[in-house]
């Protein structure tokens, strides 16, 4: 597969329902360049931007799911390299994406103003890239639109499953994005037309692994990776996981501190 070209199989086990409302347990796997609401951001922003206060819903729908990585490094210098561009870059827009290939996935494009360039091309620093991310705004019907007739669901609950009604959905260690939120993004240039969309963009490598976003301490981290457990509405972190961040996030923290 070609570096840059994001691919996602996601594969439904099953809904757990709460009159819907449980949540969602999948199995995703993420080729190269694809990727609790815990978000160690920092709502400080120096920069005049347009702040759309209810981009996203109340309604917040988490997408748990057990994730395999194909050809994932194992040093901060390998993953660096499997991304052609690293920025600073804080969000000053965000559109919803619509999308006829995937139409039951929900997507967010933000532009990035691009405060510094880490690697990678350094003609884009104080310009602004499009980059996509997993995640965003849906009609429920069109979200459920593969299991909203099955029998298992109750005559309320496809009811429910067929309704117009929008909401924002969020994938486990996916961020989403922030307008005047500061990141640190490992990224994949990606052709115009892949995913439906006819504008060259950008994508985090590995999805959510390619986004560290700043803190009020100005340490830059990732989201934490929430596995669930047993099929239930329990999760939990892995010592993998809980390692893997701490290695990448040391790794941004100190790529960023030698380039100040």
């Amino acid at each position: 597969m070609k570096n840059g070209r994001f691919l996602i199989t996601i594969i439904l086990i099953c809904v757990i329902t709460a009159g819907l409302g449980g949540g969602f347990y999948v199995v995703r796997k993420h080729n190269l360049a694809t990727n609790q609401v815990q978000q160690p951001g920092n709502q400080k922003n120096n920069q005049a931007v347009t702040i759309k206060k209810h981009f996203y819903h109340k309604s917040i729908r988490e997408v748990l799911g057990e994730t395999v990585l194909e050809d994932y490094p194992k040093s901060f210098n390998e993953l660096i390299k499997k991304g052609q561009l690293t920025v600073l870059g804080t969000v000053t827009d965000l559109k919803n994406v619509a999308n006829d290939s995937l139409p039951n996935r929900p997507m967010t494009m933000a532009t990035v103003k691009v405060l510094q360039v880490l690697s990678g091309r350094q003609n884009k620093k104080d310009t602004t890239i499009k980059v996509l991310f997993m995640g965003g705004n849906i009609a429920q019907s069109k979200l459920l639109k593969d299991v909203a007739n099955k029998d298992y669901l109750s005559e309320s609950q496809k009811k429910e499953a067929q309704s117009s009604k929008i909401i924002t959905v969020k994938y486990s260690y996916i961020p989403l994005p922030q307008i005047g939120q500061e990141y640190a993004l490992i990224l994949s240039t990606v052709k115009s037309g892949t995913n439906g969309i006819a504008e060259t963009y950008y994508m985090p490598i590995y999805a959510g692994k390619g986004v560290f976003i700043k803190n009020a301490k100005d340490q830059y981290l990732r989201e934490t990776v929430k596995q669930p457990i047993g099929g239930g509405n329990g999760t939990r972190i892995t010592a993998t996981d809980e390692n893997d961040d701490q290695l990448m996030n040391q790794g941004m923290n100190d790529l960023i501190n030698k380039s100040k």
